[in-house]
């Protein structure tokens, strides 16, 4: 195994907390009164704590892998819209995706490792379209939606209609294999997996079943192609969480936007059912997850005592496979922070 050295992994650190502190706009912390920035630093209990590269040991070990070519890395951002990318263009959702927070680090990252953003997570607010926020998503008729049921990256495709329609998906990046996740339901629809439009890879898939996420992964010829989920004709619903697409020959470090439009530490924290999100996390298995949720806990008013119990749920649920670190969200109008 191929070991990092100290000087590489600083530099990565260095400077992937930089742009989180440009993007963010933390910088902004400064202008604020003392009594302002103390509310802040009640509110976020985890702002203080300094990252260290010491305390980055299995993200360590997974970028060595990846190094050796022996197994890929999974760095996951998980947050609300600032993580999402909404206004990252001048738009609130506007091909948002491509200047997003995981697109930007994702870039830096490809300057020392190989790296891979060729999945698509949600639809990320009910205020977006499916290929608003992420033009790489498209439909061939209006039969696909959001689902009030969301998972990773906020609101599933869903199609309810008894129609025949599709919903694609174009990485941009070559790959053979391709996981799907979906949402399986009483009297769910069937949908089938195919590329560029061409004859179905494997079996028909069947949603039917008893609420839970299911990943089925199909094997394709290697090359820059499109994903085709075609829902069939007949009753029920068709929820889509994700898609995943990858090179199973090439290992590379994986990039995923977690980023969820209005969402709190409550709704991440939220396991009462396991086909949200919070089991999500332990079924996609990050080796690395940076976590920015805030903003609409302040704007809620929400207790520092239970955004903290939140946010440890978060925390532990992540360190189940990976190493973890906070960004400390943008300021808010402090105003509107309650420290009850």
């Amino acid at each position: 195994m191929v070991d990092l050295d100290n000087e590489t992994e600083a530099s990565l650190v260095a400077q992937g907390m930089a742009f989180f502190t440009s993007v963010n706009r933390s910088s902004a912390f400064s202008t604020l009164t003392a009594a302002e920035q103390q509310k802040l630093r009640d509110f976020l209990p985890f702002a203080t704590r300094p990252l260290g590269v010491s305390a980055l040991g299995r993200l360590r070990v997974a970028l060595a892998a990846t190094a050796a070519g022996t197994a890929d890395t999974k760095i996951a951002l998980l947050g609300d819209s600032t993580f999402a990318g909404a206004f990252s263009n001048g738009t609130t959702w506007g091909n948002a995706r491509a200047d997003s927070t995981p697109s930007q680090f994702a870039r830096l990252l490809a300057a020392r490792y190989p790296v891979r953003q060729s999945s698509v997570f949600g639809t990320v607010s009910a205020a977006s379209s499916i290929s608003l926020f992420d033009p790489r998503m498209s439909v061939t008729t209006p039969n696909w939606s959001d689902f009030s049921v969301g998972w990773l990256g906020g609101p599933a495709f869903r199609n309810n209609t008894n129609e025949a329609s599709t919903l694609s998906f174009a990485p941009g990046e070559a790959f053979d294999t391709i996981d799907v996740y979906y949402l399986a339901s009483s009297g769910g629809a069937s949908f089938d997996i195919a590329i560029n439009g061409g004859a179905k890879a494997g079996a028909t898939v069947s949603t039917n079943g008893g609420l839970a996420t299911v990943k089925v992964t199909r094997t394709v010829p290697l090359g820059t192609s499109v994903v085709n989920i075609r829902r069939l004709v007949g009753t029920g619903a068709c929820p889509i969480y994700a898609i995943d697409c990858y090179d199973s020959t090439s290992r590379k470090v994986r990039v995923y936007n977690w980023g969820v439009g209005g969402e709190t530490s409550g709704g991440w924290a939220n396991n009462a059912q396991p086909y949200l999100a919070f089991s999500g996390i332990a079924t996609m298995a990050p080796d690395m997850t940076f976590i920015c949720v805030g903003i609409n806990d302040g704007l809620a008013s929400v207790a520092p005592a239970t955004y903290a119990s939140n946010m440890q749920t978060v925390i532990t649920q992540c360190q189940l496979s990976g190493d973890v670190a906070i960004v400390v969200p943008t300021p808010v109008d402090t105003s509107q922070i309650s420290a009850a």
